[in-house]
């Protein structure tokens, strides 16, 4: 092997070292945004569940009647915590 094509081979070990450093790391961002995405979408399921219980406390009995609730139902359902389903 000449001097040449050594230099080019170990250049070319080097930039296939670089190129999976490289689609590592993108492996591990694409896995931190599914995570936060994940995170995301449990914290607006978490948001909705409290302002619907809100929402069932501040509804008349002919409103909670018409939905099939009792005063009772609807307190309990809104007494639970807002991660609770």
């Amino acid at each position: 092997m000449n001097k040449l094509t050594s230099m080019t081979l170990r250049e070319h070990s080097v930039s296939d070292i670089g190129a999976l450093s490289w689609l590592r790391w993108l492996a591990a961002v694409a896995r931190y945004r599914q995570e936060v995405a994940h995170l995301c979408a449990i914290l607006r399921l978490w948001a909705l569940r409290a302002r619907q219980r809100r929402q069932l406390l501040a509804m008349s009995p002919h409103l909670l009647r018409d939905i099939g609730l009792s005063r009772y139902d609807a307190e309990h359902e809104a007494r639970k915590p807002f991660w609770q389903s």
